[in-house]
């Protein structure tokens, strides 16, 4: 018996091209959630928006995230 490639129903949704999203508004999008500043953040932010930020100083790039549970700023360098 040969088995069969059926596409299952999320599959065939996955597979539409018009639900592929293009790359440019995606890319926009993530640039207008998130505030871009030169200073290191140190204000608690007032929601879950406001504690995801894009540090820019120079040649050094971060993203600093806001720890709740500890009321602490912590940051990755980004490359």
């Amino acid at each position: 018996m040969k088995a069969e490639n059926k596409q299952t129903p999320l599959s065939q949704r996955l597979n539409r091209t018009e639900t592929k999203i293009p790359p440019e508004p995606r890319l926009e999008d993530i640039r207008q959630n998130y505030k871009v500043v030169s200073a290191v953040p140190t204000k608690t932010p007032r929601s879950q928006a406001e504690s995801i930020v894009i540090y820019v100083s120079g040649a050094t790039y971060r993203l600093y995230v806001y720890v709740e549970t500890t009321g602490i700023w912590k940051y990755t360098a980004l490359t």
